[in-house]
């Protein structure tokens, strides 16, 4: 048993370690009162990077010697961890006498700018410069501070004015580029850093990281991989490019591959943290249950806080197993002042959780956050988000009308544009834009890695009134026919299949049928947007005029009026009339009260249960609502992207940018539809299994391997239903409960023309 902090040193483990060990480090710490002891502990600390222990060390210091040089290293670690007020007060009770007039001004400087006290910073950059010291690096981090706080033109006078005094140094090249970026965009910004290439060469770790993160801003996010996979094969250990090279795997659906190659580099190079770090909150996003443990208490070898970061964000990952909110108050309780686990907790509480008043505190968070962070597209983007699902449009306008031009061009930023001129009934300029942010992104939807699809047999010529189905199907044997019935009944004309290689005979039986055209493309769905472009290409090869429904093989529509003998022909007459081109809605699971047992069951006769909880929020993306909710929300914490939008009136210039939930603008129905989603039925296990393992879903099957992870804890009880189960009854019953929307008589034509409609707020139940 360990009983002081000397005894603790001696076992050479991390104090991480013998934390998790169950040795009280901290009462250790608090109880020594030898400093030489304190002061050996605090190098042990420092050497790894540790932070928490560095500020626990460096406070009982204080608290047990007079030197001056322990408040002088409590600043520094207090600045380090992002808590400037606190390393303020400790300088200011801080003899002049403990250090250099040099190294104080450092110290000033530096919590000026966390402080955002331009003028302080600036007072104490002339003391450094008149001390001879490196006065060139604090304008420059002077710079990047005016920047980050949104004073663009402040930053490029002073930029100007330190050019003419030290000439173009590789920092200030940077700048320039990152200026450049914010006032006139990143593809302007691009330009520049190649122009810069006798300050910033192409082969340097500078050059690759500003590449890299411009590539990002523009959207074009495989061609920043496919850079960064080259360049970490030239260097494995630039641990500066790991960021964005991650960034943009996610956001091209290729993580697994990044994952694999920094897996390999681990294994070279095994230890070091940066790389550690990133693999873990990797297998954390994965799913991957063993390694993330693995990586974790890998990283709590060395950094404390960091460790509890880590499992801070897989707890908003998994948030049924947490309090997230109660863990977000323990980091701050700890000392925690990063931005990162804020940041996160808004994006769970925008994606994942379904109280309102979360929803409130999520942007009250972002809003502290953001006036420190106005160059990071990312956050300003969440910003708007936030502002936009608590209906809040005026104040995100004015917010976004605010920005830089250059900085509005974020291919993440670009569409809240977009949503303003769609607002604003400005439809032939919003459809413009989406086609202009398509080409400017390279948007997977039309410039996907992948082949269009092979034509099998092409049976359609019918006529330009026809209702049309498009559909990318694997192994859907078990739907089918429910699946054709159901439309044909509806009243679709022709359906167009793009079949993905399936082994179940679903190829096979399309082609006996006589109202089916079938194509087939065996590659990667993964590498096709998740069948998006295969879908945009037959769309618009067959589909412009039409009123075409965009489904998966378990999806039934279901719209107002459906109960009262109102046709889809009907339906899509009303939209006409009203000049709407599109109807948004969600996907709502219908499922048994238990996982069948018995194969024969008609699953579909036994799937008569759904949740009502479903949220609806306001967002920047057409149909312009995000829906949550529901069982898999119930059953996983994650309730995934429940927005959906089928139907709609193709024309030349649409196109899906996430499979059937999202499309580039088109004017939006004032009555709302939902597709009621048949997962649970017959063999869910297996479908659920094969689909981990092909690994062709978004982001590598990720939600899939928590789903099944799920129904594996319900071998034994396969009940599926609970408290916040209701029978389902059919559309009247969906109205009833606010999960779709009609119009008064929504086939009077005196019902108005909406471009972008109010959604329609279901009813939380309380679980």
């Amino acid at each position: 048993m360990l009983y002081s902090l000397s005894q603790a040193m001696a076992t050479g483990k991390s104090f991480g370690r013998l934390m998790a060990e169950g040795v009280d480090v901290d009462q250790m710490i608090a109880a020594e009162a030898e400093v030489s002891v304190l002061e050996s502990a605090l190098q042990k600390v420092r050497s790894i990077g540790d932070l928490r222990w560095s500020v626990r060390i460096c406070r009982r210091l204080v608290v047990v010697s007079d030197l001056p040089a322990h408040r002088f290293d409590l600043a520094r670690s207090l600045i380090w961890s992002h808590d400037h007020v606190g390393a303020d007060s400790v300088l200011r009770d801080t003899p002049d006498t403990a250090m250099t007039a040099d190294a104080r001004a450092i110290i000033e400087v530096q919590i000026a700018l966390g402080l955002r006290d331009e003028t302080r910073a600036r007072q104490a950059i002339t003391t450094i410069q008149a001390a001879k010291g490196d006065a060139a690096t604090w304008h420059t981090r002077l710079i990047a501070a005016l920047l980050s706080w949104g004073q663009t033109a402040k930053a490029r006078q002073t930029h100007t004015k330190i050019l003419a005094e030290t000439g173009l140094t590789a920092q200030m090249a940077v700048l320039d580029v990152r200026l450049c970026q914010i006032e006139e965009g990143p593809k302007a910004a691009l330009q520049r850093l190649d122009a810069l290439s006798q300050m910033l060469p192409p082969n340097s770790e500078n050059y690759r990281v500003l590449k890299l993160a411009l590539l990002n801003e523009r959207g074009r996010f495989n061609e920043a991989l496919d850079l960064a996979l080259l360049w970490l094969e030239e260097s494995p250990l630039a641990v500066s490019l790991y960021a964005q090279a991650m960034h943009a795997a996610q956001h091209c659906d290729r993580a697994l591959a990044l994952g694999a190659v920094l897996s390999t580099i681990d294994e070279r190079y095994p230890d070091v943290p940066e790389l550690v770090e990133v693999l873990c909150n990797h297998a954390i996003d994965q799913g991957e249950a063993e390694t993330a443990a693995r990586l974790t208490e890998a990283v709590r070898e060395s950094s404390s806080w960091t460790w509890m970061i880590i499992q801070f964000g897989a707890a908003c990952q998994n948030p049924k197993g947490a309090d997230v909110a109660a863990f977000l108050a323990m980091l701050e309780a700890d000392g925690v002042r990063f931005p990162g686990p804020y940041i996160m907790y808004a994006l769970f509480a925008y994606y994942y959780e379904t109280d309102p008043a979360l929803l409130l505190r999520a942007h009250e968070i972002v809003a502290r956050i953001v006036p420190d962070a106005m160059d990071d597209s990312g956050l300003i983007a969440l910003h708007l988000r936030l502002f936009i699902a608590l209906d809040r449009d005026d104040e995100a306008r004015a917010f976004y009308d605010a920005l830089p031009t250059g900085l509005v061009q974020a291919a993440v930023l670009a569409p809240f544009g977009l949503y303003f001129l769609a607002r604003a009934g400005r439809d032939d300029e919003a459809k413009t834009g989406w086609k202009r942010y398509l080409a400017d992104s390279a948007h997977i939807a039309l410039d996907a890695r992948s082949s269009f699809p092979d034509e099998i047999a092409v049976r359609y010529d019918g006529h330009p009134d026809d209702i049309l189905v498009f559909v990318t199907v694997f192994n859907g044997m078990e739907y089918m026919e429910w699946f054709l019935s159901y439309y044909r009944k509806l009243g679709v004309q022709h359906f167009f299949f793009c079949d993905n290689g399936s082994t179940d005979g679903t190829f096979e039986y399309l082609l006996t049928q006589p109202d089916v055209s079938t194509f087939r493309n065996t590659g990667s769905f993964a590498a096709s947007g998740c069948g998006v472009f295969w879908a945009n290409h037959l769309m618009r090869r067959f589909g412009v005029g039409h009123w075409c429904l965009h489904l998966d093989m378990d999806e039934a529509l279901v719209f107002p009026g459906m109960d009262e003998g109102r046709s889809l022909r009907d339906f899509v007459t009303y939209l006409d009339s009203r000049g709407f081109a599109a109807t948004g809605g969600c996907m709502i699971d219908i499922y048994p009260d238990a996982l069948a047992d018995d194969p024969e069951e008609n699953g579909f006769e036994a799937s008569r249960y759904i949740d009502t909880d479903y949220v609806w929020m306001r967002c920047e993306l057409p149909p312009y609502h995000f829906v949550k909710g529901g069982v898999r929300a119930r059953m996983t914490g994650r309730s995934l992207l429940m927005t959906k939008s089928p139907l709609v009136k193709m024309a030349p210039d649409l196109a899906y940018v996430a499979n059937n939930h999202q499309h580039t603008h088109l004017p939006v129905a004032d009555v709302t539809v939902a597709l009621m989603h048949y997962k649970f039925i017959g063999a869910i296990r297996d479908r659920v299994a094969e689909a981990v393992d092909r690994q062709e879903h978004f982001q590598g099957a990720r939600f899939y391997r928590i789903l099944k992870s799920s129904l594996e804890k319900r071998n034994v009880d396969s009940n599926l239903t609970s408290h916040a189960s209701v029978t389902y009854s059919g559309s009247r019953h969906l109205q009833s409960v606010g999960l779709i929307r009609g119009a008064v008589n929504w086939g009077d034509s005196a019902a108005g023309r909406v471009s972008v409609p109010s959604a329609p707020r279901s009813r939380r139940r309380k679980r």
